[in-house]
């Protein structure tokens, strides 16, 4: 049976709606044209982009990517070998972020154990841990889905620093929705059932706690 998130009447319905919407943000100054659908990625094609970038693409996305593929401004191209570039940039973000978190503003998780006094040693160990996470397979700009666990229904993360990690939306129908006025079926997550995911619910967690203004 097709599930819910890979039925051809919504995917068709989210990429006519995707299809001629603009890339440029509300009072924003810059021009960044129109998001475009092209034709879906065929399965050579995503075997290929999840072989050259050495990850895996949650079945929502992938669904989604088979169907029509979103491009534009900060829209990562899996077919295009010109936007290999743009592509690295984007999974690299969460590691340049880690080590400009850890250098400059003394990011240490406790569960890591005592930081280590020379700071190339405690970006090292940073980095490693970040290894150990869910890969952030980017949707658009600095918006992520986790790739684990390979299940559709993951949240999407916003990474602008590691330490301003917070939740986007509560998975990819939703995100599409907020973002670009897609259709939102009934099937999509509600914030009660919200999916934990590995390390980065836990930065998450951390940006949505209340601040103690107390000082106690």
């Amino acid at each position: 049976m097709t599930q819910p998130w890979a039925d051809r009447g919504y995917l068709q319905a989210v990429c006519a709606s995707l299809d001629g919407r603009s890339l440029t943000p509300v009072g924003g100054r810059v021009d960044r044209g129109v998001l475009r659908i092209e034709s879906g990625l065929t399965d050579p094609e995503l075997a290929a982009a999840e072989a050259r970038f050495e990850l895996r693409f949650p079945p929502d996305l992938r669904a989604l990517l088979e169907h029509g593929l979103p491009t534009g401004w900060d829209l990562p191209n899996w077919r295009d070998p010109d936007a290999d570039d743009y592509v690295r940039w984007a999974l690299g973000k969460p590691r340049r972020a880690m080590e400009f978190d850890v250098r400059h503003n003394g990011f240490w998780l406790p569960e890591w154990g005592p930081a280590p006094e020379a700071e190339a040693e405690r970006v090292a160990a940073a980095v490693a841990a970040l290894a150990e996470a869910p890969r952030l397979v980017p949707v658009h700009a600095d918006r992520y889905l986790p790739s684990e666990p390979h299940a559709a229904g993951n949240p999407v993360v916003r990474v602008r620093q590691i330490i301003e990690t917070v939740h986007a939306a509560d998975d990819l129908a939703g995100y599409l929705a907020a973002e670009f006025a897609g259709p939102r079926p009934a099937w999509a997550a509600t914030a009660s059932g919200r999916r934990t995911v590995s390390f980065w619910s836990g930065f998450v967690d951390r940006s949505e706690a209340p601040v103690d203004l107390t000082g106690a």
